[in-house]
């Protein structure tokens, strides 16, 4: 469980999202393994960095610290569509190997 602090526990996680340009997506992709992916790892305390992409060009960076997450910093503009949003989460629950659906009939 993380540390608490008199506002309630310290986030350890941080969620990073934008929308990349629509002909910029691949750029923008290899911007965060070059640029990002490296510093994140140097971090003290970083477990786990990984990268989602979805409908619309969006990309969605979701990092765990053992301690308080740091930030990324901006791309560059030319490869998004508008400036990213960041926020910071504390790791609540996980289920470490599960990939089924909790739904009755799904897979799992």
């Amino acid at each position: 469980m993380p540390e608490s602090t008199v506002d309630g526990p310290v986030p350890d996680t941080l969620m990073w999202e934008v929308r990349a340009h629509p002909d910029r997506l691949d750029d923008l992709l290899d911007w965060l393994d070059l640029a990002v992916f490296p510093d994140l790892a140097d971090q003290p305390g970083c477990r786990r960095v990984d990268v989602y992409t979805g409908e619309q060009h969006r990309v969605v960076l979701i990092a765990r610290f053992a301690g308080a997450p740091t930030v990324v910093p901006d791309p560059p503009v030319e490869l998004v569509a508008r400036p990213p949003h960041q926020w910071r989460f504390t790791h609540r629950r996980g289920r470490p190997g599960h990939t089924g659906s909790a739904v009755e009939g799904g897979p799992g």
